[in-house]
């Protein structure tokens, strides 16, 4: 019978939550020895579990950057290390549910966290191991360049250090200690073989994170398999969501909860704060990414890897955009973007009364956005959008980006290519520096109400694809590949330094020089741009929707209506070639039936939006304004064709 190896990890800080006291009593029921190595006294550790001093692994004094900056993970990865080469113990994060017995017979414990990737969830290097002594050997130079980079990125780096001014370890991004080197040495070392299933340790993937806490989803049936050891729990975006958005318990009889019942944790005992300062568990819980090669943003302010990795497999694509009173229709809009693989929303909002704000809100408590009143309001400006572009240049979200877009809700990128997504539209056009998808106008459809449902649904037909040329200058959105020669974001294009060689597409990945060489350039001629990706604009929904566009005003400039111009150049309804691809539709439908519908709270918010919305038409429909734009459309611009 094999003996089961101890269990331990290092927790930053003097308190557990619940979800650290499930994990560690986990392994503790599971008949491992389980050691939680601290440098504080921890007085509310679970019962089995042995607490002692981390200094006897590694000194206490914190990894700082030479102004001063504290660094934990990069210390807990280090001290994990330390753990390794003088133990034989097995590491955990401090959110690792374990499911069974860790009987390995391998000195070598690790396992896949997705495809081609190891994570460090649990890990355990035999003392004699390569991999292991390679790593001891990078992490002891604080001035240590990164070999997984690219020569140019190496070359920087040697270049800067040779100045006298290198750039500590604890000033570059914290993965430099984490997975990434892990998964260097692993493959140099030829150790990469004694990887596990991704089904032994992460069974169940980032982007399901949140079914283990929904009684609707069995997952011992439809994601544990005979191979399952242990689960990540993911704790760094679980946490938020469990204290802000679940009342710091997970949904009765769900997974998460019917572990807590069999390993007796009760949760009100120590509740989350997610804004404490953790351990391993926090920081490596961000989604898995795939080993590309970062540099450090202390060598450049801009330096990302999308400028020397194409194409890229996990690449941080970054949506802005402004809203007013768009409570109806934002779900739809956010899963169809997630579906196609946006990865971050910045929402800026001004003088809503909708429960848009709340809805935003409800959002940014699931991890969904980051949802911040529009900059323009502090200053009674009334420039709202241009204002909230370039106070997005500050903002975290925009520095960890590779690409970024600005969008309106009523916009959705439409790609032929795969299922749809952004990577297989990278993958096929090749490296950019901006894409100008052009726009493709719905109209109304001839719908009179505002009704609930996705507009994609309601308004399938929309502007011909082959204008003449009288008509064939539209607008369009782009997606901007963030780097040094990028100046300014704009609404609908970026500006580039004048000097810069730039590659600008257009949505048929055709190259064009007309947008770098006039920045006034706001539209083009869009014959012959529709073939890889297109902009589908519901700029009007129903005319009753349309008439609450002209009361609520601009987001983009205060003051501004809707004109009768506006509808008359929008409202084209005799084509319907333009398709959404079913992958990414498939998707989309999923992501919002699995992530929003499952949210009491967030529908209960939405429905409020919809009533908001038809109580309002019924009163706006009455004003003298509203009742002389109607008789126009009807008699001018109504049954329009393209």
């Amino acid at each position: 019978m094999i003996q089961l190896p101890t269990m331990a990890t290092l927790w930053i800080g003097d308190r557990l939550s619940w979800l650290e006291q499930l994990s560690l009593k986990s392994f503790v029921d599971a008949g491992h020895e389980t050691i939680l190595y601290s440098y504080e006294k921890i007085t509310n550790a679970p019962s089995g579990v042995t607490v002692c001093d981390a200094r006897d692994i590694f000194p206490e004094s914190e990894i700082t950057s030479r102004k001063g900056a504290k660094k934990p993970p990069i210390h807990v990865d280090i001290w994990q290390l330390h753990l390794m080469q003088q133990t034989d113990y097995i590491w955990f994060n401090a959110d690792v549910l374990c499911v069974k017995p860790f009987d390995f017979e391998s000195p070598f414990v690790f396992g896949f966290d997705k495809q081609n990737q190891v994570g460090n969830a649990v890990l355990r290097l035999p003392s004699d191991s390569a991999t292991l002594k390679a790593l001891l050997k990078f992490t002891s130079d604080p001035d240590t360049t990164a070999p997984w980079l690219n020569p140019e990125q190496q070359l920087e780096l040697e270049k800067i250090k040779d100045r006298g001014d290198p750039i500590h370890l604890s000033e570059q991004s914290w993965e430099l200690t984490g997975p990434h080197v892990l998964n260097h040495y692993l493959k140099e070392m030829g150790e990469w073989e004694h990887a596990l299933s991704q089904s032994a340790f992460y069974p169940i993937a980032f982007k399901d994170r949140n079914k283990m806490i929904r009684k609707k989803f069995d997952i011992e049936k439809d994601f544990l398999t005979p191979d399952t050891y242990a689960v990540n729990m993911w704790a760094r975006r679980m946490k938020p969501r469990l204290e802000e958005a679940e009342n710091n318990h997970p949904g009765p009889n769900s997974y998460m909860d019917l572990a807590l019942t069999r390993h007796k944790v009760v949760p009100s005992e120590a509740p989350i704060d997610a804004k404490e300062n953790a351990s391993k568990a926090d920081e490596g819980d961000i989604a898995p990414k795939a080993p590309v090669q970062p540099l450090a943003d202390t060598t450049t302010k801009t330096e990302r890897k999308s400028v020397h990795n194409w194409p890229l497999p996990n690449p941080r694509v970054l949506a802005v955009t402004c809203m007013k009173d768009e409570g109806p229709f934002i779900l739809e809009w956010l899963a169809w973007n997630r579906a196609i693989g946006v990865t971050d929303f910045v929402i800026f909002t001004n003088h809503c009364s909708d429960g848009t704000v709340e809805i935003l809100d409800r959002l940014e408590a699931m991890g969904e956005v980051t949802h911040l009143p529009n900059p323009a309001l502090a200053t009674e400006a009334t420039n709202f959008q241009p204002l909230a572009l370039k106070w997005m240049h500050h903002l975290r979200a925009y520095r960890e980006a590779d690409f970024v877009i600005s969008m309106d809700v009523d916009e959705f990128i439409n790609i032929q290519l795969g299922v749809g997504c952004l990577t297989d539209l990278f993958t096929a056009i090749g490296p950019f520096d901006a894409l100008s998808i052009s726009e493709i106008n719905h109209g109304s459809n001839n719908l009179i109400d505002f009704e609930t449902g996705w507009v994609k649904d309601q308004f399938p037909r929309h502007e011909t694809l082959k204008p003449g040329l009288r008509k064939s200058r539209r607008g369009v959105k782009t997606i901007t590949r963030l780097s040094d020669k990028l100046q300014e974001i704009r609404n609908h294009r970026p500006d580039f330094k004048n000097d810069a060689s730039v590659v600008w597409l257009n949505g048929s990945g055709q190259q064009t020089d007309v947008w770098h060489a006039d920045a006034s350039v706001n539209g083009v001629d869009v014959r012959g741009t529709y073939d890889l990706v297109s902009l589908e604009h519901y700029a009007l929904r129903s005319l009753n929707s349309f008439f609450m566009k002209m009361i609520r005003g601009d987001v983009v400039v205060a003051d501004k209506p809707a004109s009768q111009r506006y509808w008359r150049q929008r409202n084209s309804n005799d084509n319907m070639s333009s398709s959404y691809n079913p992958e990414a539709d498939k998707a989309a439908r999923a992501y919002h039936r699995d992530r929003y519908e499952t949210d009491e709270k967030l529908m209960e918010l939405q429905r409020h939006a919809c009533e908001y919305h038809k109580n309002k038409i019924r009163e706006i429909i009455k004003l003298p304004e509203i009742i002389e734009r109607h008789n126009w459309i009807m008699d001018e611009a109504w049954d329009a064709k393209s």
